[in-house]
């Protein structure tokens, strides 16, 4: 159905001529990639109403919750199985996961170095997001020695009696 020009600015639409189409571009003026005819884009925005209007929210979390148990190498009994085996807690700080929240797949970075992906055998457990956000720095040895060389730089500063020139927090020290 084309789009009539009424009601709409000219001067803010690109209006470059299409010959094939025998029309003007009816996209916004300095607009990136190809022009499009006013026919085209009334389609594309009844295609986008008619996704909007299908969504369902149920279904989505469902795809989507498959979807990542797949990149994981698992299926969704075997993710249950690991919920009852570990008492539907965190595996490293044993709080009972909560309904609505984030349950993260650990795994062992050194068999499989995609960051969110697995080949399923070396998944060690369900974590909580702080767990998990934990254990990723724990993992990485750089920041192991970063974190012992800003306690032990506090350990210091904190021993040393502050003189009026020394102001600021701990993490401040050259």
């Amino acid at each position: 159905m084309p789009v009539s020009d009424e009601g709409t600015d000219r001067k803010n639409l690109c209006g470059k001529w299409m010959p094939r189409r025998k029309v003007p571009c009816a996209r916004g003026a300095g607009h990136g990639g190809y022009c499009s005819a006013p026919d085209y884009m009334e389609k594309q925005r009844a295609a986008k109403r008619a996704r909007k209007q299908s969504y369902d929210p149920v279904a989505s979390r469902r795809w989507g919750a498959a979807q990542r148990l797949a990149r994981y190498g698992l299926t969704q009994e075997m993710f249950d199985q690991m919920l009852v085996r570990q008492g539907n807690a965190c595996g490293m700080c044993r709080e009972p996961f909560k309904d609505g929240r984030r349950i993260c797949i650990d795994h062992d970075h050194t068999c499989c170095p995609q960051e969110k992906r697995s080949c399923g055998k070396c998944v060690r457990g369900l974590l909580c997001v702080p767990c998990n956000i934990t254990l990723g720095f724990l993992e990485s040895e750089q920041k192991q020695d970063q974190a012992r060389r800003y306690l032990s730089e506090c350990q210091k500063y904190l021993k040393t009696e502050r003189t009026e020139s020394q102001h600021g927090a701990p993490g401040l020290i050259a």
